[in-house]
């Protein structure tokens, strides 16, 4: 038995067919081409978005900071100027709570210990000396735990009679205002 030969009718089918799902196969490429490229562009001004949005973000949390930063400096020079003292005496406490809080090692021990006990016995002494100085010269002027007291005790009262006063000028000018 041979092969029957195809017709040409049937082969011009065949062929239409084949013309119209490589057409359909391009239509369906081209199709997928271009939503595959809208949303690439999608995205990349999404992202383009976000890194704009990001980078103002960072830019303003950056300003804020400088701002915070050049606030607290100002503060603490005004502090400074306004009480040395009291920001020596506060400095000094902060290192010794952080010198107190880091561990120690072996090392530090044999090496540091006779130099820590000799500071800490200076610095002992030290306070001694001028607790009883400042004593010497709180008594010298006449001075005294209880006399300090009574005096504290004389302005405390005198401020509360000033503001009391004040507040009874201040009600009997209301009264005396014309109402109207």
């Amino acid at each position: 038995m041979t092969d029957p030969q195809p017709t040409p009718g049937a082969a011009n089918q065949r062929s239409g067919r084949v013309q119209a799902a490589r057409d359909a196969i391009e239509e369906t490429a081209h199709n997928a081409r271009e939503t595959m490229e809208q949303s690439y562009r999608k995205a990349r001004a999404k992202a383009s978005s976000a890194y704009a949005g990001a980078k103002d973000g960072a830019g303003h949390a950056v300003q804020a900071g400088k701002r915070t930063a050049r606030t607290a400096a100002r503060k603490t020079a005004d502090t400074v100027d306004s009480a040395p003292l009291a920001v020596l005496i506060g400095g000094l406490a902060v290192g010794a709570l952080a010198g107190g809080l880091l561990p120690r090692t072996r090392r530090e021990a044999e090496v540091l210990g006779p130099v820590g006990r000799k500071v800490t016995g200076t610095a002992t002494a030290a306070a001694r000396a001028a607790r009883t100085a400042g004593k010497d010269q709180l008594d010298a002027a006449g001075i005294t735990t209880d006399n300090a007291r009574s005096q504290l005790s004389s302005l405390v009262e005198g401020v509360f009679r000033a503001l009391a006063e004040a507040g009874n000028a201040a009600t009997a000018e209301v009264k005396r205002a014309p109402r109207g």
